[in-house]
């Protein structure tokens, strides 16, 4: 079994419309449906506390497969950035970042400008904020980054399109390897790089550098793990309630032969767990 692409991130927001409008605006995401979030479901995410709250779907410009689920708790202010272990960054594939950073205006925060990455300047990267307080890397990937597989910024139809690198801050990144490991990715890559972004965040020298393992999951997605800094706290996660910023993510599986479970009615059991640093993980 791999594991494999990213199927859908949901987020606690305190504000939904806010957050509509963040997302819907600069980013041009599609609302797919509104709804109140169904006492099932959120007994599957062990959050009670969130049955018919207001949520909403959002998808991809020409798209009906929805990547993005928002959830409002008005009872938690927004995630810090970079403060937590656990889900730190959704990395969003974007067609030109320098255009897209210079329209975000209000809605989100601009924690970093667009950077050529420091390993390869085939990447070029914006790192910031949303109203849920989740950090959002956008990324302009111009050509093949071996030895990764990645998607392509021209061959995007739209100024942004879907998730294809989530990022965890990782208090071990041995242990957390093995964990993702054993569910399916493949292919790891280690290796120091330069967190500009945290490394602000946290008061050190912007120059920097972390220990990263990158896992290349299916359909060039990657699951990146960076070491977390002694500054960064444990999942706090409210009785009955998700974590505000990034609160669970659905990460797909497929078989030998590349066909999603999810697709085979037989397999397609969801399996909601804990990721080694408190983080909600859904396999699909």
């Amino acid at each position: 079994m791999r594991l494999g692409p990213i199927a859908h991130v949901t987020l606690v927001v305190p504000d939904l419309e806010v957050a509509l409008a963040a997302y819907q605006g600069p980013l041009a995401q599609r609302l797919l449906a509104r709804e109140s979030l169904a006492r099932e479901e959120a007994l599957r995410l062990g959050a009670l506390a969130y049955v018919d709250a207001p949520s909403a779907w959002l998808a991809c410009p020409g798209s009906d497969a929805p990547w993005l689920r928002l959830i409002e708790d008005r009872t938690q202010p927004a995630a810090a950035a970079f403060a937590r272990l656990g889900w730190m960054a959704i990395e969003l594939l974007v067609a030109d970042v320098d255009a897209l950073a210079s329209q975000l205006g209000a809605h989100f925060k601009v924690l970093r400008p667009p950077a050529d990455l420091d390993f390869s300047d085939a990447i070029r990267a914006c790192q910031v904020q949303g109203p849920g307080g989740e950090v959002l890397y956008l990324t302009q990937v111009r050509r093949p980054v071996p030895p990764f597989e990645l998607p392509l910024s021209t061959d995007l139809s739209a100024a942004v399109g879907p998730p294809f690198v989530m990022v965890l801050a990782c208090r071990d990144l041995i242990r957390s390897s093995g964990f993702y490991a054993g569910l399916g990715a493949v292919r790891d890559f280690r290796f120091q790089t330069c967190l500009s972004a945290l490394n602000q965040a946290q008061g050190l020298a912007l120059t920097q550098k972390h220990s990263v393992h990158v896992w290349q999951l299916r359909a060039g997605h990657l699951l990146e793990l960076d070491q977390a800094t002694a500054g960064m706290l444990a999942v706090a996660r409210p009785d009955a309630r998700l974590p505000a910023g990034i609160a669970h993510v659905a990460l797909a599986r497929s078989n030998a032969d590349g066909v999603r479970l999810d697709q085979r009615h037989k397999e397609a059991q969801s399996q909601v767990m804990s990721g080694p640093d408190g983080e909600s993980l859904e396999l699909i």
